[in-house]
């Protein structure tokens, strides 16, 4: 994070279930306007091994739950296609919760 408000840094996925190490990629995106507010962040993917790209977007706010902090997130994720209309395919949708321990 910077002064401007702006989140600069890495995401990294969870290790691989077979133990091989998460995959890291630059994250960019705005800090809340107030303490609980929403923001949200970017990540463009390194290309898969066909050569496509995807990006990531998440939207979070901090909650507290059971007295922890948490950050509730919903997130969308499109990959690169070849063909036009193959387009609502390659766009995935989904939520998660990242706790402390994650952050």
């Amino acid at each position: 994070e910077n002064e401007d408000g702006i989140l600069v840094g890495e995401y990294r996925k969870t290790a691989g279930e077979d133990g091989s190490e998460g995959e890291t990629a630059p994250l960019f995106g705005a800090l809340p306007e107030k303490p609980d507010g929403t923001f949200g962040w970017v990540v463009n993917w390194k290309p898969d091994n066909d050569g496509r790209t995807s990006s990531s977007t998440w939207t979070a706010q901090r909650v507290v739950i059971e007295g922890e902090p948490v950050l509730q997130t919903t997130w969308l994720r499109r990959s690169e296609v070849v063909k036009p209309g193959a387009r609502w395919e390659s766009t995935l949708v989904g939520q998660d919760t990242f706790t402390r321990e994650c952050l």
